[in-house]
């Protein structure tokens, strides 16, 4: 359905508005009229509206202007006027929450997930697990808004369909919004996880006043939430986010994908092991804690133990993070080159890298550009942390629907 010029507009104002006063608790419609350049008229027009849905609640009289006159009214969003589910569809569960407009969490819960289920056991034992949290919740069923489902694979959110999911052999053009939607009869949106995650900064996170941002989540994989100008990029076949796969080093380790050097290859923790096999036997680093604790078994590094042996002085630790810090700061240069976000958030266990490793990775990645040119990385670490995707797949809905 196309829609009219006009009322494109008032989608957009309308959005502006809620926009403001979400950001803004206890505010004037003057205010927001002076905050988005717009009238009086647009502004109550749109607040009254807001109001007749729920959205918006009057709460209180503010202080009149020095000229005197009427006191204004305060505004406040009403984060109870829906409720959404926000969900993963994980390799070993599925986990949910249903949150109000606020990413409040009510419910949560998880249950097992076997890939060899078969997708059709999988989605039925998935919307089994939304019917249970919205029983839980209490809520009244058409009082939810939808549901948002972050899923590891290519998907097509446009469409609907998941694409395909690499460790899911059957999962082949799968119209999942369609089939949950039509179990649920609500709005349904799907999205990759790391995507996921770039709304949850967005909405609830450390990019609610940025616009152009990069997530970035390495473990095994790597992969990349890409917004710019406050949209999700997502790209002609929908893989934009696909870091982990651009080539740093012809001669580096072998990646999964069949090249060499891949920047996804080069700091996840399957290197940190083969890091740990190469120098553990060298003779300075006979003392080494971590050589004595993982010597038998260096599958059990994971990037968190890496990271406490490294802050407790070990020197093996510091080897393997000056390491990857070298080849995490190249690939957030080239992509920087690219892109230029104003904001770089780290998601997943490098996040326990702490100061160091943040230091280390921005010194690599500006000394990778290009002669006197000033370039400021700015790297933090996520604060939604495992909770992550689930929040993302909440604030997709909001994206959408509000």
């Amino acid at each position: 359905m196309k829609i009219s010029k006009p009322e494109l507009i008032r989608k957009i104002n309308r959005k502006l508005v809620l926009d403001v006063i979400r950001k803004n608790p206890l505010c004037t419609k003057s205010y927001i009229s002076k905050k988005l350049g717009c009238s009086r008229q647009t502004v109550s027009i749109i607040v009254s509206n807001l109001n007749d849905e729920g959205l918006v609640l009057k709460n209180g009289i503010g202080e009149s202007t020095k000229e005197g006159g009427k006191k204004p009214a305060l505004v406040e969003f009403n984060p109870k006027a829906g409720y959404i589910i926000g969900s993963m569809l994980g390799r070993s569960s599925i986990g949910a929450i249903l949150t109000d407009l606020n990413a409040n969490i009510i419910v949560e819960k998880a249950i097992p997930n076997s890939i060899e289920s078969g997708h059709k056991a999988i989605i039925s034992n998935m919307v089994k697990l939304f019917e249970e949290i919205i029983k839980e919740s209490e809520i009244e069923k058409k009082k939810l808004l939808g549901v948002g489902i972050g899923v590891q694979g290519i998907v097509s959110p446009n469409d609907g369909i998941v694409v395909a999911l690499p460790h899911y052999p059957d999962w082949i053009n799968i119209p999942l919004v369609n089939i949950i939607k039509d179990e649920l009869g609500c709005e349904v949106f799907i999205d990759n996880e790391n995507r996921m995650r770039g709304y949850g900064e967005k909405w609830f996170g450390l990019a609610v006043n940025t616009d152009d941002f990069l997530t970035i989540y390495a473990k095994e994989g790597l992969g990349a939430g890409v917004f710019i100008n406050g949209k999700c990029v997502m790209g002609r076949n929908f893989l934009s986010g696909e870091i982990g796969h651009i080539r740093l080093d012809a001669d580096g380790p072998d990646c999964v994908c069949g090249n060499k050097g891949c920047f996804e290859s080069l700091v996840n923790v399957a290197r940190i092991r083969q890091i740990f096999n190469e120098k553990s036997g060298l003779d300075e680093f006979r003392d080494s804690l971590l050589v004595k604790k993982f010597k038998d078994n260096n599958l059990e590094i994971m990037i968190e133990e890496l990271f406490d042996y490294f802050y407790k002085g070990d020197n093996l630790a510091k080897l393997i993070v000056d390491e990857i810090s070298y080849w995490f700061g190249i690939g957030i240069s080239v992509i920087s080159s690219v892109i230029d976000p104003g904001l770089i958030i780290i998601h997943g266990p490098y996040s326990f890298g702490g100061d160091y490793f943040k230091k280390k990775v921005i010194e690599n990645a500006e000394k990778n550009f290009l002669l006197n040119i000033s370039k400021e990385v700015n790297i933090v670490y996520s604060k939604l942390e495992k909770k992550a995707v689930l929040i993302g797949s909440a604030s997709i809905v909001l994206e959408k629907v509000l």
